[in-house]
C-alpha cells in the first residue's frame, strides 16, 4: 500500500471524512506544521498515525523514510506549509488541497483585516498572544530547526522564493500574501472542492485563470444529512458562529448571551419551540453550558440533531448550506452585529432560498408567517444545491473515494 500524510488541524470533526477516506487508499500520516492546533497532537485519532517532525531531519528525510506518495493540506497559509509543498514537488509527491469549508473571498478579507486591527487595538491581546510564544518556545525552535534544514536542501532558486515568501507573510495576511506572491511555488498540484460556487475562493486567492486542476465532490461531511427524518411539530435550531472566539464585529459573550435571551424570550417561549444549539468546531462550550442551565428549551446537538423541517437561525456558515438543502426547512440568517462595515452573510444569504433578517423583531415576523417562507425558499432550492453542493445525493464520499 502507498503511503500519504494529511497535513492540518486533524481533530477536527468535519475532517474525519477526509482521514477515512485516505486511510482506505493509503497508510496515512497525520502531520501538523502550524502552533495554532498543537493541542491535536495529544489527541487519540481514528484513522491514521500521527508523526512529528522532531522524529526527523528535514523534510526530504520525513518524505523519504515513510516513501510518502501524496501529501493532502486542508490550508496553505502559513511558511511551513508552502516549504513543505515545495520540498514535495522537488521529489515529484503530488501534493492536494482538500476544502473543509465554505469562505468567500470578500467576506474572508474583511475578517482578516478586522482580526488585526482589533489585535492592534487590544494590550491584552497582543500580551496574550506573546504568553502562548513563550510556553511554546521549544516547539518553535524544533519548527525552526526544521524549517531551515530542509530549506538549506533546496536548489538557490527555491530558497530565494522561500524567503521572499517568508518577507512577505510576516507582514501581510495569508490572503495578501497570496495575491502578492502568485509564484506556481506555492500552490498544490490539484484541489478537491465542494462545488464551482466554492472554489470561486481558491480561483480569486490562488489567480486560477481555469477548473482544470480542481474534481468537485459535493460535501462528505454532510451525506448523513441527505435523508433527513421529519419531526412532528417545527423545532428551532441555533448555528453559532465563534465571533467572540475569533474577535470580530464586537462580538462580546455578554453581546452574544443577551441575544440568546432574546431569542428565548421574544421567539422560543412565545411560540412554544425548543431551541437545538449546533456549536461550532471552535466554540467555548462553558459559554453554551452556561445558556442552557440559564434556559430550560435549550438543547445542544451535535449534527445528528437535525429535523428535515426545522427553522434554522444563525449566521453564513457551511453548516447552514446542506439544511437550507432540505424540502421542509426554512432557513434564516440574522445579521446583527455590535460592529461591522460589511454584510457578512450576503454570498449566502443573495438566494432567495435564505431569509435575512437584521433584528429580532423582524426573525419574530418571520417566524409568524412562516408558510409563506416555506414557499418562497423552496423554489429557490435547487439552483442553490447546484451553486454550493454540487450534488446533494448522499454519494459525496464516493466521490471523495474517487479522487484521492
Amino acid at each position: 500500500m502507498k503511503s500519504a500524510i494529511i497535513v492540518g488541524d486533524y481533530k477536527r470533526p468535519d475532517v474525519q471524512f477526509y482521514l477515512k477516506a485516505v486511510s482506505s487508499k493509503y497508510k496515512l500520516y497525520l502531520l501538523l506544521l502550524d502552533f495554532s492546533s498543537s493541542k491535536s497532537r495529544n489527541t487519540k485519532v481514528q484513522f491514521g498515525e500521527k508523526i512529528s517532525i522532531k522524529d526527523f531531519k528535514n523534510a526530504n528525510h520525513l518524505l523519504k523514510s515513510l516513501n510518502i506518495s501524496k501529501v493532502f493540506f486542508f490550508a496553505f497559509e502559513n511558511i511551513h506549509e508552502v516549504l513543505f509543498n515545495v520540498c514535495c514537488k522537488n521529489l515529484e509527491i503530488n501534493t492536494v488541497h482538500i476544502e473543509h469549508g465554505v469562505r468567500d473571498y470578500e467576506r474572508t478579507v474583511g475578517l482578516s483585516k478586522l482580526r488585526k486591527e482589533n489585535d492592534r487595538k487590544t494590550l491584552f491581546q497582543r500580551w496574550k498572544q506573546k504568553s502562548i510564544s513563550v510556553r511554546q518556545i521549544p516547539e518553535r525552535i524544533t519548527l525552526k530547526r526544521f524549517f531551515n534544514k530542509s530549506l538549506n536542501l533546496l536548489s538557490k532558486g527555491d530558497q530565494k522564493f522561500i524567503k521572499h515568501y517568508v518577507k512577505i507573510r510576516r507582514t501581510h495576511s495569508y490572503l495578501e500574501t497570496s495575491r502578492l506572491v502568485t509564484d506556481e511555488k506555492r500552490m498544490p498540484a490539484s484541489y478537491i472542492s465542494f462545488s464551482q460556487k466554492t472554489f470561486e475562493f481558491h480561483m480569486l486567492k490562488d489567480c486560477l485563470k481555469d477548473l482544470s486542476r480542481v474534481s468537485f465532490i459535493g460535501c462528505p461531511q454532510f451525506d448523513d444529512l441527505f435523508n433527513l427524518k421529519k419531526a412532528n411539530e417545527q423545532e428551532l435550531v441555533f448555528i453559532d458562529q465563534p465571533f467572540v472566539e475569533f474577535r470580530v464585529f464586537g462580538w462580546t459573550y455578554q453581546y452574544k448571551f443577551e441575544l440568546i435571551q432574546q431569542i428565548n424570550d421574544k421567539i422560543v417561549e412565545p411560540f412554544n419551540f425548543k431551541l437545538k444549539i449546533k456549536p461550532h468546531p471552535y466554540s467555548n462550550m462553558e459559554f453554551w453550558n452556561k445558556c442552557k442551565s440559564q434556559f430550560s428549551r435549550i438543547e445542544i446537538i451535535d449534527q445528528s440533531g437535525f429535523n428535515s423541517n426545522d427553522i434554522v437561525i444563525g449566521f453564513a456558515s457551511t453548516m447552514l448550506i446542506p439544511l437550507v438543502a432540505q424540502n421542509d426547512t426554512v432557513c434564516i440568517s440574522i445579521e446583527k452585529h455590535p460592529e461591522i462595515d460589511f454584510n457578512y452573510s450576503d454570498f449566502l444569504s443573495s438566494s432567495d432560498a435564505i431569509t435575512q433578517v437584521s433584528s429580532i423583531e423582524e426573525l419574530k415576523n418571520c417566524i409568524s408567517s412562516i408558510s409563506q417562507l416555506k414557499e418562497k425558499q423552496s423554489k429557490a432550492k435547487p439552483e442553490f444545491i447546484k451553486d454550493w453542493l454540487y450534488l446533494f445525493d448522499g454519494k459525496s464520499y464516493d466521490r471523495l473515494l474517487e479522487v484521492v
